[in-house]
């Protein structure tokens, strides 16, 4: 095999993964150069490709496979594999939801928490000197503050919970009613708004 590639012959755990019914080919580059090359050698002996939301598993690459069975993708999203063409050759995607929501949760009400107290405003003035020759203008407080989330998903509700620790009143916007949003210490604070 060349380079970046491991031989399907010559690993071990793949060896030990054919008598579950797993083929286990591994690259160290998301598209190796030689693709095709690569595919017409391999692709026979895979049944499972894992990827990301970054780099996905295109219709080409399925059709390289015929016995994919399923595209496991680390992450939310799947824009990067061609579902069409899962659909329509069997093979079953799947995606780690929840995954990532608390992390982009906290930069979301982070980013509105340095929006309204001016963190990144503050470090900007003082790295450029301006405190020498003037006054930082004083920041806002959280508290009353009223804010607006789109879609009250996984992320967005998640947002709200931790936007509503500030005494912020948490409104949303979603195509429907979300059930449970009303509810609790962070209910008297969410409320849908048309």
């Amino acid at each position: 095999m060349r380079r970046g590639t491991r031989g399907v012959g010559s690993d071990p755990a793949r060896r030990r993964g054919t008598s579950l019914g797993i083929a286990a080919v591994t690259t160290s580059s998301p598209v190796p150069a030689d693709r095709d090359d690569f595919f017409s050698g391999t692709g026979s002996a895979i049944s499972l490709a894992v990827t990301t939301g970054m780099t996905g598993v295109d219709g080409a690459l399925m059709r390289a496979a015929p016995r994919l069975r399923a595209v496991a993708s680390l992450g939310v999203g799947f824009d990067s594999t061609d579902v069409v063409t899962a659909r329509e050759l069997g093979v079953a995607v799947s995606t780690t939801p929840d995954v990532l929501t608390d992390c982009v949760a906290d930069l979301g009400a982070g980013m509105v928490i340095d929006i309204v107290r001016g963190i990144s405003a503050a470090d900007r003035f003082v790295r450029r000197g301006k405190w020498a020759q003037s006054a930082m203008p004083l920041a806002h407080d959280m508290r009353g503050r009223r804010v607006g989330i789109v879609g009250l998903g996984r992320i967005g509700r998640a947002v709200a919970q931790r936007l509503v620790a500030f005494s912020v009143e948490v409104a949303y916007h979603n195509r429907h009613e979300v059930p449970g949003a009303g509810h609790g210490t962070a209910g008297e604070r969410l409320r849908q708004v048309s």
